[in-house]
């Protein structure tokens, strides 16, 4: 249940952006290998997911929502696991990302909390919940077995490794421009 602040620092669970965003070639590359990123984070190095009940599931339904292509360079003798994203869980991830666009216009109102504010409202937007139940019931459907008992605990893990990625980003968004009040949105 969420507390008092993030109720004051959350939008209308209901907020629906009107379009899912379309990105150029050089931009969508780089959404995906950043999606990739997040599944890698989760099944590979995210003590949070992998200490949980159900780390071998969630595994399961991540991998089978994408792959794994697992690179060795000989001349140097590095190997190099790249996840790349399955079509449904990169829609989905698109909707999240065109929900991000649509609450951080909302920049001045929140100053330096909008980061909080945009994590609040993923964690509570009805759309995208829906949206990741969806992705469950085809990852489900392709395994012939049950959904995850705590389907929060992954989309919620989903959405703070997403958020951080915005912290990283050398974007308006930034940490450091958020701090300094330079935040603007571009239309």
């Amino acid at each position: 249940m969420p507390n008092s602040l993030q109720i004051h620092l959350s939008a209308d669970p209901h907020l629906i952006p009107e379009k899912t965003i379309v990105l150029e070639l050089a931009e969508a590359s780089k959404f995906s290998y950043i999606v990739g990123w997040i599944i890698y984070k989760l099944t590979k190095s995210d003590n949070i997911t992998k200490s949980h009940s159900e780390f071998e599931a969630i595994n399961i339904h991540l991998m089978i929502l994408n792959s794994e292509q697992v690179v060795y360079e000989e001349d140097i003798q590095s190997q190099t696991t790249n996840v790349v994203s399955g079509q449904e869980f990169l829609e989905f991830m698109y909707k999240m990302e065109s929900l991000v666009l649509l609450l951080f216009e909302k920049h001045k109102e929140f100053g330096p909390n909008i980061l909080q504010y945009i994590h609040n409202s993923l964690l509570c937007n009805i759309s995208l919940l829906e949206a990741f139940n969806t992705l469950l019931n085809i990852s489900s459907q392709m395994l012939s077995m049950d959904k995850l008992k705590d389907t929060n605990f992954l989309y919620e893990r989903i959405v703070s490794i997403y958020m951080r990625n915005y912290l990283k980003k050398e974007t308006p968004f930034s940490e450091e421009a958020i701090s300094k009040g330079q935040i603007f949105v571009e239309k």
